[in-house]
């Protein structure tokens, strides 16, 4: 390893510890530049700092490092999203501004062919900047907004610290813990929750967090449902919260970016159709992030989904250039009493043009999209008669089918990324016929059923001959 920089790293050409490390990385190819292009000498930069520009970083590393040439790289970086295209437009720039210290104006074919030779060969470590587990402020989160009453003496950090000791205490084989008895273990300690779910719409906008997609933390992607991935065994944080996204240009991510991007030009609504635990809410994240990373986004959740969904619809909390985030839809439009106002609510949202331009992104599955497709209700105990609406709202969206695997030619040109974390390894080399979304997301439900062997369940048997697991998970509550 030829460079290992510790830092507070900010990716930006205006940041000084950027271009002492990319100062630092010139000066490498112009001392070692043959040893580094055959990669027997890499460049390391051990970092910290806004984790969600060094992790594009690091995937952008990853396809450098996959490419035989810059112009190679170049040809696939349209496809790869905005904050992979602007992570490397830091790069060039920061090169060519170097470059320019010795010599008057580098010619570009210079400054792409260095900063190409920097990335293919850039080893990036992300160092946590607190040594606590990644999803715990997603847990402190969940805590204020959803369980803890307002008169409660203590908050959330101090109400995390205190279930973490009573599951130490009660341990694992305490049983089934009811809400009762945890409520009651919680009073005596004073933290007061909520006894029931808000009630009325009144209390709903408490709920709705409109937040800017391109200040979004990969920590915040669990917030909206992406599929928390298996933990390797190893130091809290040693891994990034979700592993290395494996882009699939051809058979979805191009169309479904074109059609979000698009968005810009006109209210719509996108559907992505697919199986369980293809992917379908990861591709939408990272869609989102690539292309609209200036505009907000609304994801109705409580009290519950239709609710919250009207209350976003009715008061104001959707304005121009704002993503409305529908992860299974099935949940907001196919639920009886609501589905006619619901889908009445988003007509109006998506033809009204004074209200636009904004984009409602949906995830489905095949089942429920032919339910809605075809408007059929005859005595079903999940819908109603406001079926109509629903028919229209579905004429009105693009779909986007999300196939139920990767491609072997989608995961060989995605060799060096899925190498990049052991997560991704450990699912190419164990799942079944490329259905590596599958192998991540189920992962948790498994190491579930494994703790349960404890009490002589199902995989009881594993640890009777002495196997131990291969990872472990802390849920996302």
């Amino acid at each position: 390893m030829e460079r290992q920089v510790k830092r507070t790293l900010e990716i930006a050409r205006s940041s000084d510890p950027w271009r002492k490390t990319i100062r630092q990385c010139v000066e490498s190819l112009e001392s070692f530049g043959g040893e580094i292009d055959a990669d027997r000498h890499r460049l390391g930069v051990t970092a910290s700092g806004p984790s969600h520009g060094l992790e594009v970083l690091q995937s952008l590393a990853a396809y450098a490092a996959a490419q035989k040439g810059v112009d190679d790289l170049l040809r696939i970086l349209p496809g790869l999203g905005q904050e992979h295209r602007r992570v490397w437009k830091h790069l060039a720039d920061t090169v060519r501004d170097v470059l320019a210290e010795s010599e008057a104006a580098p010619e570009q074919e210079l400054v792409e062919l260095s900063a190409f030779r920097i990335a293919r060969r850039l080893v990036v470590q992300i160092e946590p900047t607190e040594q606590v587990s990644p999803r715990y402020p997603y847990l402190c989160a969940l805590l204020n907004d959803r369980v803890l009453a307002a008169e409660t003496k203590h908050d959330a950090a101090v109400a995390y610290r205190m279930i973490e000791a009573l599951a130490q205490e009660w341990g694992p084989r305490a049983g089934v813990i009811d809400a009762a008895m945890l409520r009651t273990a919680l009073q005596a300690r004073g933290i007061v929750l909520r006894s029931d779910p808000p009630a009325g719409l009144q209390r709903v906008g408490a709920s709705h967090q409109v937040r800017v997609v391109g200040e979004l933390e990969p920590i915040d992607a669990l917030r909206f449902e992406v599929h928390p991935a298996l933990e390797m065994g190893g130091a809290p944080g040693a891994l990034a919260v979700l592993p290395p996204y494996i882009a699939r240009p051809a058979s979805v991510d191009n169309e479904l970016r074109r059609e979000v991007a698009e968005a810009v030009d006109g209210s719509r609504l996108v559907m992505v159709v697919g199986g369980s635990s293809t992917g379908k809410t990861r591709s939408c994240w990272e869609a989102v992030r690539a292309e609209l990373p200036d505009w907000k986004i609304v994801h109705p959740l409580a009290p519950d989904r239709p609710a919250a969904l009207l209350h976003a619809l009715q008061e104001g909390v959707l304005q121009p250039r704002t993503v409305l985030w529908l992860n299974e839809a099935n949940l907001y439009l196919l639920v009886k009493d609501y589905a006619a106002q619901v889908s009445a609510s988003l007509q109006d949202l998506l033809t009204n043009q004074q209200r636009g331009p904004v984009l409602v992104l949906g995830t489905m599955w095949p089942s429920f999209w032919e339910k809605l497709t075809e408007c059929s209700v005859e005595d079903d105990d999940h819908l109603d008669t406001g079926m109509g609406a629903v028919g229209q709202l579905a004429d009105l969206a693009v779909t986007v089918r999300m196939p139920a695997a990767f491609s072997e030619p989608e995961l060989a040109r995605a060799e060096a990324v899925v190498n990049s974390d052991p997560r991704l390894t450990l699912a190419r080399t164990r799942a079944a016929s490329g259905r590596i979304a599958q192998f991540l997301a189920g992962a948790p439900h498994l190491w579930r059923r494994y703790e349960q062997s404890e009490r002589g369940g199902p995989c009881h048997s594993s640890r009777r001959h002495g196997r131990t697991p291969m990872w472990t998970w802390s849920p996302a509550v």
